[in-house]
């Protein structure tokens, strides 16, 4: 059990400030922290909530964002349930939890945003929702936030509004519910202005909070609301409590050693199956960790720092914080101006480190992809897992160990299943799942015969026909056009592309072409040379990966694509399918690969033009055979010079293909 810290602050545009974000969770491990004014005040470019991600921390948010809004975010330990029982006032700017303490307690914590232009009709709307809020039946209520009351003395408990105006109403809504105001001093600090208590944090009970916890904080970039922090005094229960860790690096493992060596392990394994032999040696093994590996309790409380920070970045947050403290004692402006130059440089650091890992990671994606998910893993609001399974008797399977039975009984059975078919060879007696067989029938002559085959108990069973099947990463149809393939594989380099665009803060011109050339252009490439379109629909949809890929770099997403196309270096999707076919036939033909090219093309025959190497192109009937490998290339492939064709390697024949006319022509077609 924990104490609950509680940080809350007005943002003033998040979407500049989410690097210094990720450093405040790191370094302050609250528990809930606040958030308001998270979009920006004039420009239509609103950042969604949604994409937000923080390691550790789960992010709510309401189901109606108002102009500025409003989020909360709750570190994973806790087990928090979003209300939603205040929708119906019709006041957007707020959002509320709830969760439990120890001895059973539940509160009420709810995070408010009100503009200092705010209606009349709209600060009535706030009014009804905090009578409603604590008319609620829980133990305990925390109500934060920006309200932007800066004539309301709370500590004199007094109102410099004029009678039936919304800011005494506002004071007399919360003296009627008996609600204390806890935070006394400034929060918001503008230079040459007089600072103002703006934020401002509301219990039932003065005794919730210690006073001695709530600190005034510098703020959040160049935000002039101060980061507002507190304890409830009150523990709260930590659902995501680990039990004991081992901690290997102090286990005595010549012990361990002694231990297994003086097992006789004959008498052991004696008589019994591979599976007992496994458990046997699995709890002798256990037995002696146990014995000689010594515990640790651990937790997840701690919050774990972002991948790009840095001894300077942390140096610079400390002297941020300090001139801070300074200016708040004195306000005077030399030691505003103090504060105002650490805190630019802090955002500078901060930006910096962010932008050199990012940097790196780009710089060794080739080499080192691990990093590069890593990286964008910690960013995704969602991971990939395995979702709920049936059991045998029809419950269901929740835990990873329950999961991990029933799929260990599946694979188990797939293969007893496989020993026990009928002898499909009787010298490899290697035999098939006749139940998991498929035909598919390509061909428009096809005559769809049906099929069948004997199955573990001499039965024939008819094999089931499909209309596509997925065979070494490229899906088939039975029209051989791969619809469903370039369809596939477009899709999933854009999610790609998403995933980079919301991970990577900076993307300059070298940062994208290490990623886009390593991470996404592989998707749409992978195994051209046999599903290359033809259509103009696939081409251009295969195209718009690119398209879109390209406008990440800032710095040329204004201009057309064939100019980014020119700025950036690269060329178009389609001229790379072709020269992949040309690396192809060249591989082939020279025996660098074990493809037989004389199955598939015929040299030309006769004293003609151009290359020795020429092919024959053979009349088609159909698309299928028209636009495929052996005959789609055909062209390209007569066109080249002999020096090309003569290339005495693969980097020699793609140095010359950079050269040839017809190349830079397939580029200036698209131009």
């Amino acid at each position: 059990m924990d104490k609950l810290k509680i940080c809350f602050t007005n943002t003033d545009t998040l979407s500049n400030k989410v690097a210094e974000l990720e450093l405040f969770l790191a370094t302050e491990k609250p528990h809930v922290l606040g958030l308001c004014e998270v979009y920006p005040k004039v420009s239509p470019d609103k950042m969604s909530i949604n994409d937000l991600k923080f390691t550790d921390y789960d992010v709510l948010c309401p189901k109606m964002s108002g102009e500025r809004g409003v989020l909360l975010l709750v570190h994973k330990s806790m087990k928090v349930t979003q209300v939603y029982n205040f929708d119906h006032i019709e006041f957007n700017e707020n959002v509320w939890c709830e969760f439990e303490l120890v001895k059973g307690c539940c509160v009420l914590l709810g995070m408010i945003y009100r503009s200092p232009t705010s209606s009349v009709e709209n600060d009535q709307k706030l009014i009804n929702l905090i009578n409603s809020s604590v008319s609620l039946k829980y133990d305990q209520y925390v109500l934060l936030g920006d309200f932007n009351y800066k004539d309301i003395d709370w500590k004199k408990c007094e109102s410099k509004y004029s009678e039936g105006a919304s800011g005494t109403k506002f004071l007399d809504c919360v003296q009627d519910n008996f609600l204390h105001q806890h935070v006394l001093s400034e929060t918001r600090f503008r230079h040459n202005q007089a600072p103002s208590c703006l934020d401002l944090v509301f219990t039932k009970e003065d005794s919730v909070i210690n006073q001695e916890t709530i600190t005034i904080n510098s703020p959040l970039g160049c935000s002039d609301h101060s980061m507002i922090s507190f304890e409830l005094d009150a523990s709260y229960v930590n659902h995501n409590e680990t039990n004991e860790r081992f901690q290997y690096y102090k286990g005595n493992y010549e012990k361990i050693r002694e231990d297994l060596s003086s097992v006789n392990w004959d008498n052991l394994m004696e008589g019994k199956s591979v599976n007992e032999m496994w458990i046997v040696f699995r709890d002798t093994l256990c037995d002696s960790v146990d014995k000689h590996v010594p515990k640790k309790k651990s937790s997840i409380k701690k919050c774990n720092s972002p991948l790009w920070l840095d001894r300077n970045t942390k140096l610079a947050t400390i002297k941020k914080n300090k001139a801070w403290k300074k200016y708040k004692y004195s306000r005077s402006t030399t030691n505003y101006n103090k504060y105002a130059e650490a805190r630019n440089e802090c955002s500078r650091e901060v930006k910096s480190a962010k932008r050199n890992y990012e940097q790196k990671i780009a710089s060794e994606v080739k080499t080192n992809a691990k990093s590069f998910w890593r990286y964008v893993n910690s960013k995704r609001k969602t991971k990939d897992k395995i979702g709920d399974l049936n059991k045998s008797d029809n419950t269901t399977a929740v835990t990873d160990e329950e999961k991990s039975e029933v799929l260990n009984g599946f694979f188990s059975s797939v293969f007893q299943d496989l020993d026990n078919l009928c002898n499909w060879s009787t010298e490899s007696k290697l035999s098939f799942n006749a139940s998991k067989c498929k035909v598919m029938h390509i061909g428009s002559n096809n005559d769809c015969a049906r099929y069948t085959m004997q199955d573990i108990d001499g039965n024939y069973v008819k094999v089931e026909s499909v209309a596509s099947e997925k065979d070494l990463g490229v899906i088939f149809d039975s029209r051989l056009t791969f619809e469903e393939h370039i369809t596939e594989i477009a899709s999933k380099a854009h999610r790609v592309t998403g995933i980079i665009w919301r991970s990577f803060e900076f993307m300059n011109k070298d940062m994208f072409l290490n990623l886009y050339k390593s991470i996404i252009r592989p998707i749409v490439e992978y195994g051209s040379c046999v599903w290359s379109p033809y259509l103009k629909k696939d081409i251009k949809r295969l195209e718009d990966v690119q398209r879109r890929a390209t406008k990440l770099v800032k710095d040329v997403s204004d201009l057309s694509y064939e100019q980014r196309l020119k700025a950036l270096g690269i060329p178009t999707l389609e001229y790379r399918r072709d020269r992949a076919d040309m690396i192809q036939i060249y591989k082939s033909v020279y025996g660098h690969d074990e493809l037989k090219w004389d199955h598939l093309f015929t040299l030309s025959s006769g004293d003609l033009r151009g290359h020795h190497l020429k092919f024959f192109k053979k009349k088609s009937k159909h698309n299928s055979r028209l636009y495929s490998f052996s005959q789609r290339s055909i062209m390209y492939w007569n066109s080249l010079s002999e020096e090309t064709v003569s290339a005495k390697s693969i980097n020699q024949f793609k140095s010359m293909l950079n050269i040839e006319h017809w190349n830079r022509k397939k580029d200036e077609d698209l131009t």
